[in-house]
C-alpha cells in the first residue's frame, strides 16, 4: 500500500510540473498575440494598406481563446488570478487604443493619428503589460522550481520503498535458509530431527524458487552477495546489463562483475557492496554513475544497495538493485536544451521587439521631419504673405523634402521586396564604368555643396559584367551618398575601378568619420547605425548599406567595409564577376530565408 500511495504522489508531482509548463506557454502566446496586434496596427498607420491589419485581425480572434485557457489553468492560484484580472483590464485598454488609432487613420489619414502615436500612450500600456507578464512568468518559475524539487523527492522516496520491500523479502528467505542449515547438522542425532530437517529443506526449496521467480520478474537489475561480497544471485536484467551470466558470475567478487565509474571524471566509483559491508546500512549511490559492461558497453545507471540480515541481526550479505537511465538522462538533457532554446528564443523575440519599436520610432521621426517642413512652408504659401524670394525658397524646401520622402519610401519598398523575395533583376551585359560615372555625376553636386572633393580613378580596360544597370547604379549611389554624409568639409572621396581576368573591383575610399571597431562586423545589417538615437545629426533608417549587400550578392558578388577606426575614414569594396562569353545568368529573387 505504501508503494502504491507513493506512485500516486509521484504521478501527481509529474502532472504539476507539466501544468506549470503549460501556463508559461499560454502566457507567452498571449503576449505574442498582443505584439502581433500592435505590429499590424503600426503597419496600417504608416502605409494605410488594409493588408497590414491581417496580424491585428488574427490576434483579435485568438486572444480570447488563449486568455480563457490561461485563466482555466490558473484558477486554483489566487496570485495568478489577481495578475490576470489586472491583465484583462490592460489588454482591453490596449485593444481599445489600437482600434481607436486605426479608425482615425481610416477616416482622417496619417497626420491626424501622428500626435496620438507620438504621445507614447500605447507604448506605456504595452510596457505595463510586459511587466505584468514578467510577474506571471516569475510566479510560474517559482512554482516550477518547487514542483521539480518535489518530483525529485517523490522519485527518490519511491525507489527507497521499493528497495526496502525487496530487502525484507530477502531477509525472510535468509531466515528460512538458516533454519535448514541448523536442522541438517542434527540429521544424524535422531530420526525425528531428520524428518524436521527434510520438511524444512522442502520448504526452503519452495521459498528459494518463489524468491527466484520474484527476482526474475522484477524490471530492475538485482544482484545478491554473501557476507564477504561474492555473487550468489543475478536476475536476467542484471545479466543483460553487466554481460555476465549467473553461472559465470556466481562465487566471484562483485567488484569484478559490477564495474562503475563517474560519468564526468571517468574515475572509478566505490562499489556500493563494499560500503554496505563496511557501514551495515542502505546506500544510495550518487547520480551520474556509468556501468562498464563485460563487452565494453557503457550504461548510465541509478543504483542502491542494502544489507541482508539474519534473524539475530548478523550481516549475511548484500542486495544490489540498479536500473539503466541512459534514455531518462537523454530526455532530461533534451528538456534542458529545449528550455535553453525557449529562453534564447524568448530573449531573441524580446530583442526583435525592441528593435522593431526602435525602428518604428526612427521611421516615425524620419517621416515626420520632412512632412513638418513641407506643412510649415505650405501654410505660409497659402497665406500669400511671402516675398518672391521667400516663396521661391519655400518651393525649393518643399521639393527637397518631398524628394527625401520619396527616397525614404523607395528604400523601404526595396527592403520589403528583398525580405519577401520579390526583388527581381534584369540582367544583361554592361560596363560597370558607365554605371559608376552616372552615380558620380548624380552625387557630385551634393559633395561639392558639402565641401568634399570627389575624384575618380578608372582603369583603361572595360569593366564588363552581367548585371542590372539600375540596381548596380543604386549600389554605387548608396555607397557614395553614405561617404558624402560622413565626410567633413575639405575631405576627399576617391572612386577606384579596377579589375582582373576574373572579377571587377569598385572601391570607394573616404577620409571621413570612419567606423568603430565594434560596429564594423555589423555595418551591413538592416537598421544598424552608429547612432540610433532620434537626436542624431545624419538622417536615414540604416537600410542603405543592407540593400547594397543584398543587391551585390544577388549579382554573385561581395561587398566589404574596412576602417582603421573613428576619424580614420572608411573603404567600401565591391567585387563582381567579370563577364565572360556565354549567356548571362537568369534574373532571380532572394527569398526571406536567405537574408542575413
Amino acid at each position: 500500500m505504501a508503494v502504491s500511495g507513493q506512485m500516486v504522489a509521484l504521478e501527481e508531482a509529474r502532472r504539476l510540473v507539466a501544468h506549470t509548463l503549460l501556463v508559461r506557454e499560454e502566457a507567452e502566446i498571449v503576449l505574442s498575440l498582443l505584439k502581433d496586434a500592435e505590429t499590424g496596427q503600426r503597419g496600417f498607420l504608416i502605409t494605410g494598406d488594409p493588408k497590414y491589419l491581417e496580424p491585428y485581425d488574427g490576434a483579435l480572434d485568438l486572444l480570447p481563446v488563449h486568455i480563457r485557457q490561461l485563466r482555466s489553468l490558473t484558477e486554483d492560484n489566487p496570485v495568478q488570478k489577481a495578475n490576470l484580472d489586472r491583465l484583462d483590464t490592460l489588454i482591453t485598454a490596449k485593444l481599445q487604443e489600437l482600434e481607436t488609432t486605426i479608425g482615425i487613420r481610416r477616416r482622417q489619414g496619417l497626420p491626424a493619428v501622428l500626435p496620438i502615436v507620438s504621445s507614447n500612450v500605447g507604448k506605456r500600456t504595452m510596457d505595463t503589460i510586459r511587466a505584468l507578464m514578467a510577474t506571471v512568468r516569475q510566479e510560474e518559475d517559482r512554482l516550477y522550481d518547487e514542483r521539480t524539487s518535489r518530483l525529485a523527492r517523490e522519485a527518490r522516496l519511491a525507489r527507497v520503498l521499493e528497495v526496502v520491500g525487496f530487502v525484507f523479502a530477502l531477509g525472510l528467505v535468509t531466515v528460512a535458509t538458516a533454519l535448514l542449515v541448523r536442522a541438517s547438522r542434527q540429521r544424524e542425532e535422531e530420526q525425528a530431527t531428520r524428518r524436521v530437517s527434510e520438511a524444512l529443506a522442502a520448504a526452503s526449496v519452495e521459498s528459494e524458487e518463489r524468491l527466484r521467480v520474484t527476482v526474475e520478474s522484477i524490471g530492475d537489475a538485482v544482484i545478491a552477495t554473501d557476507e564477504v561480497g561474492y555473487v550468489t544471485l543475478m536476475n536476467p536484467v542484471a545479466q543483460a546489463m553487466t554481460g555476465w551470466t549467473e553461472a559465470s558470475a556466481r562465487g566471484r567478487a562483485l567488484e569484478e562483475i559490477f564495474i562503475i565509474v563517474d560519468e564526468t571524471s571517468r574515475r572509478p566509483v566505490e562499489n556500493p557492496t563494499t560500503k554496505v559491508l563496511r557501514e551495515g546500512k542502505i546506500v544510495a549511490m550518487a547520480n551520474h554513475t556509468v556501468l562498464i559492461a563485460r563487452d565494453g558497453r557503457e550504461i548510465q545507471i541509478d543504483d542502491s544497495a542494502a544489507p541482508i540480515r539474519a534473524a539475530d541481526g548478523r550481516l549475511q550479505g548484500v542486495v544490489l538493485v540498479f536500473r539503466g537511465v541512459t534514455e531518462q538522462r537523454m530526455r532530461e538533457r533534451e528538456r534542458a536544451a529545449l528550455l535553453d532554446h525557449e529562453q534564447a528564443a524568448r530573449r531573441e523575440a524580446e530583442a526583435a521587439s525592441r528593435a522593431k519599436d526602435e525602428f518604428l520610432a526612427m521611421l516615425s521621426h524620419e517621416l515626420r521631419t520632412p512632412l513638418n517642413a513641407i506643412f510649415a512652408w505650405v501654410r505660409m504659401l497659402r497665406r500669400g504673405d511671402l516675398e518672391p524670394v521667400a516663396a521661391t525658397r519655400a518651393i525649393e524646401v518643399i521639393e527637397r523634402n518631398t524628394r527625401e520622402h520619396v527616397q525614404l519610401i523607395e528604400a523601404l519598398l526595396d527592403m520589403s521586396r528583398v525580405i519577401t523575395g520579390k526583388l527581381m533583376l534584369e540582367m544583361r551585359a554592361m560596363d560597370l564604368r558607365a554605371v559608376a560615372e552616372a552615380a558620380v555625376d548624380t552625387v557630385s553636386a551634393a559633395a561639392a555643396a558639402n565641401g568634399v572633393r570627389l575624384e575618380t580613378h578608372y582603369a583603361s580596360a572595360p569593366a564588363s559584367v552581367f548585371g542590372d544597370p539600375e540596381r548596380l547604379q543604386q549600389v554605387v549611389w548608396n555607397l557614395l551618398t553614405n561617404a558624402v554624409k560622413f565626410t567633413p568639409p575639405n575631405g576627399r572621396i576617391d572612386v577606384w575601378l579596377e579589375g582582373t581576368e576574373s572579377e571587377v573591383e569598385l572601391r570607394i575610399v573616404d577620409t571621413g568619420r570612419g567606423i568603430a571597431a565594434e560596429l564594423l562586423p555589423n555595418v551591413f545589417d538592416r537598421f544598424r547605425q552608429g547612432d540610433a538615437s532620434l537626436t542624431r545629426t545624419e538622417p536615414g533608417l540604416g537600410i542603405g548599406l543592407a540593400l547594397v549587400r543584398h543587391l551585390v550578392e544577388m549579382h554573385g558578388g561581395t561587398v566589404r567595409a574596412d576602417s582603421e577606426g573613428d576619424g580614420r575614414g572608411a573603404t567600401f569594396t565591391v567585387r563582381l564577376p567579370r563577364r565572360t562569353t556565354g549567356s548571362p545568368p537568369a534574373p532571380f529573387a532572394r527569398g526571406p530565408g536567405d537574408l542575413g
